[in-house]
């Protein structure tokens, strides 16, 4: 398991060295804001972000780089994370 972890806030995504014991903005994903939550795919390395369309939620995840998209109308996502068994 890599030792490089996703952190986001309102304005930035940061990645942290367990390791090193380092935080640094993760330049090589796009700049994002009003981030709830970013979660990168153990396998495929695929990175998705859920951004709140009303005040803390919506129906709506998509990949960073916006050519992803899968709504469930009706839904109010808070966070997303990729889940793999």
């Amino acid at each position: 398991m890599s030792p490089c972890r996703s952190q986001n806030d309102v304005s930035h995504i940061w990645r942290f060295n367990a390791n090193a014991g380092t935080v640094r903005p993760a330049s090589e994903l796009p700049l994002l804001a009003d981030i709830k939550s970013v979660s990168r795919h153990p396998v495929t390395g695929q990175v998705i972000v859920q951004q709140p369309t009303e005040s803390w939620w919506s129906d709506t995840l998509r990949d960073v780089d916006g050519k992803w998209t899968r709504t469930l109308p009706g839904a109010r996502f808070y966070k997303a994370r990729w889940w793999v068994d």
